[in-house]
């Protein structure tokens, strides 16, 4: 539910959908379905700078791909009555980031029991980590003043210091994954 809850941010609001498509990425949807039509939506607003219409982004799948078409379409009849709280946005955001970092943990988890060679285990290691930053490191783009920022940054600060626990990330099991 939360992948779609983010695709109907994408598909009814313009500052969400360019917010996402230049700072996020399809991978972050982990249903196989929603991937695909996430790059579909996500493709046609960085090329139009706008955001994406069933009709619209069917026309621009259509010649490429004609099995999308009725993915989209499916997506679009689901969501039709659904209303998306634009409020929600950061927080489903991040949502969907930890959901994917969890998912490229539990895929290096069962990686690396299938007893490999160190060597190619050290690599799972190394591109899980590394995608684990990459998505660490992609903000949501919020315009605020400085006024409206300082309640949410202060609001977050108690949170993390009340509760160390809050802001240690996803632990994997692995002593050394942990400690990194």
């Amino acid at each position: 539910m939360l992948e779609q809850r983010m695709l109907k941010a994408i598909a009814d609001h313009q500052r969400l959908a360019m917010d996402f498509a230049y700072l996020c990425d399809s991978k972050y949807f982990i249903d196989t379905e929603n991937r695909l039509v996430a790059k579909a939506m996500i493709d046609y607003i960085r090329i139009y700078r706008s955001r994406p219409t069933l009709r619209a982004v069917t026309d621009n799948v259509k010649k490429r791909n004609p099995e999308m078409v009725e993915l989209l379409k499916k997506f679009w009849e689901r969501t039709a009555d659904y209303t998306y709280n634009e409020a929600e946005y950061n927080y489903d955001l991040e949502t969907l980031k930890e959901k994917y970092k969890e998912h490229l943990v539990s895929n290096l988890k069962q990686h690396l029991s299938q007893n490999n060679e160190a060597n190619t285990e050290i690599q799972a290691i190394e591109q899980a980590m590394t995608e684990i930053r990459s998505v660490n490191k992609e903000r949501a783009f919020v315009k605020q003043t400085l006024r409206n920022h300082v309640a949410e940054f202060k609001q977050n600060y108690v949170a993390k210091f009340k509760n160390p626990e809050l802001g240690k990330g996803i632990m994997t099991g692995y002593s050394f994954l942990d400690f990194v």
